[in-house]
């Protein structure tokens, strides 16, 4: 039987009334370090987002909320955040996440030196409003998730 070129035996199969289907492969799933950080990029998002919130209401108010009642915010699901109004023109906020219980994200704004969280050795060295995470000091069940995904 001769080889007949694609085009040919799709115009016949359109003559005839026939659909051809074509079977897409399933994605991949999602490996364990994919969801990891993921779960990471959302509590850094969290951050973020807070930071824009308190902006907006520093606008308005000319000082940081003591409470995220205060403001238009809301953390993603799965996440907790919380804020440490530590003077009256600075804060901190840290996330952690029910996906990553042994992380915890944090950032700092308008902060002395000494009133920076120490979260952990990334908290130490961010730069004011840069999100960063660390490991909670834990057991051996962290050695992997270091090993994936923490700089």
């Amino acid at each position: 039987m001769p080889v007949r070129p694609l085009h040919f035996l799709l115009a016949a199969a359109a003559l005839r009334g026939t659909v051809l289907l074509a079977q897409q492969a399933p994605a991949p799933a999602a490996s364990a370090s994919d969801q990891q950080r993921a779960a990471m990029v959302r509590m850094k998002n969290d951050l973020r987002n807070l930071v824009v919130a308190e902006e907006m209401f520093w606008s308005k108010a000319s000082r940081y909320s003591s409470a995220l009642d205060s403001l238009s915010y809301t953390a993603g699901a799965g996440n907790s955040v919380t804020v440490s109004p530590l003077q009256p023109r600075g804060y901190a906020a840290s996330v952690r996440s029910a996906d990553l219980p042994n992380v915890v994200c944090s950032l700092f704004v308008n902060l002395r030196k000494e009133d920076i969280p120490n979260n952990g050795p990334n908290a130490l060295a961010a730069g004011e409003g840069e999100p960063v995470c660390d490991l909670v000091k834990s057991p051996e069940a962290t050695r992997q998730l270091e090993l994936d995904i923490l700089p």
